[in-house]
């Protein structure tokens, strides 16, 4: 699955659910969409859900959904809550070590002496959850060199008892299929023909956490009542062997589409939607990237432009 940008500008009124709706119809309206959106994808805040309301009502009329990687946010920030402190202690130490170019060289020098892999202590980015998940797995994985490097330096920096270190790796255990879930999802592929291969059970590569959603899924039954040949097809569909995850679902109907013409069609509005926000998000960074300190004089119209190119020329 790979996304595209139809347009990207600046809100110029209050971002009401009314007014959000208005210009996404205008966007949809110029590429000639509205009547062809399978879904749309955002986050939980109340104005844009309101947004993708009845249009008797001021919405768009679109099927709607809240972003999976935004329901997982708020899942796991209310657990990292009662490691507040400890993670405040972490990002005062990782500052540190990315502000100061002589800690930086002496937590390598001793990565090396204990013959420990050379990383980097990674920051937090407050936007994204799973950078509070990385900067404390790293910091784990730092964890000996790095308490010799701040004896060595002796500077003031905040100190993480037993029990602390204790709290993080127990914290990054529970939170590791959190990440592996959330990045899977938010990844984008072109696609690429690729084998098909079919199975029963899950793939052995696959996690523990996708292990237990094949298992919970495959015992699913349909309790539908459609036409009969409808039910034909949909009962042969389910004695087909599961594709593994890995496999291109895509190519897979693709083959399929004489076998299964209806559920084919089906497949074809539900398959082109994403699970998460993700790459709208994207589109933030690249334009603040476009707008540097040599480029605050540029136009609205000419950032809108350059994002276009930027995040479709890939």
């Amino acid at each position: 699955m790979v996304s595209f940008q139809l347009d990207c500008f600046a809100l110029e009124e209050k971002h009401t659910s009314e007014y959000l709706a208005k210009e996404l119809l205008w966007i949809a309206s110029e590429w000639n969409i509205e009547d062809k959106v399978a879904a749309c994808i955002t986050d939980g805040a109340a104005n844009i859900i309101k947004a993708m309301g009845s249009k008797e009502a001021g919405g768009t009329g679109w099927p709607h959904a809240i972003c999976f990687a935004h329901q997982l946010n708020l899942i796991v920030h209310n657990g990292i809550k009662s490691l507040e402190t400890t993670v405040d202690k972490v990002k005062a130490i990782v500052q540190y070590f990315h502000k100061s170019t002589l800690a930086a060289t002496e937590l390598k020098r001793q990565q090396k002496n204990s013959e420990c892999p050379e990383l980097r202590l990674k920051q937090e980015c407050p936007t994204r959850w799973n950078s509070t998940f990385t900067m404390l797995k790293r910091m784990l994985e730092t964890r000996e060199p790095g308490i010799i490097t701040m004896a060595l330096l002796n500077v003031d920096l905040p100190h993480l008892s037993l029990e602390e270190w204790g709290n993080m790796k127990t914290v990054c255990d529970i939170l590791q299929p959190f990440d592996e879930v959330t990045v899977e999802l938010s990844a984008e592929r072109r696609l690429r023909k690729k084998r098909v291969h079919t199975h029963k059970g899950s793939s052995n590569q696959d996690s523990s956490v996708w292990r237990e959603f094949d298992e919970d899924t495959t015992g699913l039954q349909d309790t539908r009542n459609p036409t009969a040949e409808a039910v034909m097809e949909v009962c042969a569909f389910r004695e087909m062997a599961r594709i593994t995850r890995s496999s291109n679902p895509h190519m897979w109907w693709a083959h399929q589409k004489s076998s299964y013409p209806r559920l084919t069609q089906v497949m074809k509005t539900r398959l082109c939607i994403v699970a998460t926000s993700v790459p709208s998000e994207r589109v933030f960074s690249k334009t603040g990237q476009l707008i540097s300190e040599r480029r605050n004089r540029l136009s609205t119209a000419k950032v809108s432009q350059l994002a276009f190119l930027n995040f479709n020329l890939k």
